[in-house]
């Protein structure tokens, strides 16, 4: 299972460079707005990458997971955990696509 780290990106992936990547499962995904890409490319970096379960790592400022999530809209269920450990294998990756946050 493939868990990738976004951060750190400031464009949208080419064909070439998901190809490589190969499948992922789980990215971890920044959607701060600000250091990155803007919260509209990274939504569209998830759509291209399809995965099971986003962990999106959220900035210090409380604003940004919800407009983060405002993008996402349909088709995504919303998970907020307030543990700090995420148990993961393949086995149990969801049929439904997930966004797992922390608890705020």
């Amino acid at each position: 299972m493939c868990i990738a780290h976004l951060g750190h990106s400031h464009h949208l992936l080419t064909e070439d460079q998901l190809a490589a990547l190969g499948r992922i499962a789980v990215p971890m995904a920044p959607i701060d707005g600000a250091w990155t890409m803007s919260q509209a490319e990274m939504v569209e970096v998830i759509e291209l990458v399809a995965p099971s379960i986003v962990l999106p790592m959220p900035s210090l400022a409380p604003a940004v997971p919800g407009r983060f999530l405002a993008l996402t809209s349909g088709g995504w269920q919303i998970e907020i955990r307030d543990e700090p450990v995420l148990e993961l294998s393949r086995r149990a990756l969801p049929r439904r696509r997930v966004i797992v946050l922390p608890e705020p």
